[in-house]
C-alpha cells in the first residue's frame, strides 16, 4: 500500500486534472458540481456565491498554464468587470510552462503556487 503522502499526491493530481477539465468548459454549473465533490476531501472553504465563483473561475483559468488558450478571454472578462489582474503574477512567474500538473490552481478560489491569490483590484470608477 502506498504511503499516505503518495496517496495525497495522487489525489491532488486528480483534483488538478479534473479542475483543468472543468475550467476548460467555462461552465459555472459544472464548476459548482466539481466544487461540491471536492469541497470536503480537499478541505475547501464553503462554496462561494455564483458571482464570486465566476470570478474565481476566470482567476483559476489564468493560473493554469494548460489553459493558456483561454487566458486572454478570462483576462478580458475580468477587466470588463473592473477587475485588474497582473497575469505574470497569476502565472507564478512561469513562462512557456504547459504542464498543468504544477501546483498553480491548487485550491479552487484559493492560492496557487503556495502563495496568496493575486489581488484582483477594483478599478477606480
Amino acid at each position: 500500500m502506498p504511503c499516505k503522502s503518495a496517496l495525497l499526491g495522487e489525489e491532488a493530481r486528480e483534483y488538478i486534472r479534473e479542475l483543468t477539465e472543468v475550467l476548460a468548459t467555462q461552465d459555472l454549473r459544472q464548476l459548482r458540481e466539481f466544487y461540491a465533490h471536492w469541497e470536503k476531501p480537499m478541505g475547501l472553504p464553503s462554496m462561494p456565491d455564483d458571482e464570486r465563483l465566476e470570478i474565481d473561475m476566470h482567476m483559476m483559468i489564468l493560473e493554469l498554464p494548460g489553459l493558456q488558450h483561454l487566458h486572454a478571454t478570462s483576462q478580458e472578462w475580468l477587466l470588463a468587470r473592473g477587475l485588474a489582474v497582473d497575469i505574470r503574477q497569476v502565472n507564478c512567474g512561469k513562462t512557456g510552462d504547459t504542464d498543468s500538473s504544477n501546483d498553480c490552481g491548487s485550491q479552487i478560489g484559493g492560492a496557487g503556487c503556495g502563495k496568496e491569490p493575486p489581488a484582483a483590484n477594483k478599478k477606480a470608477r
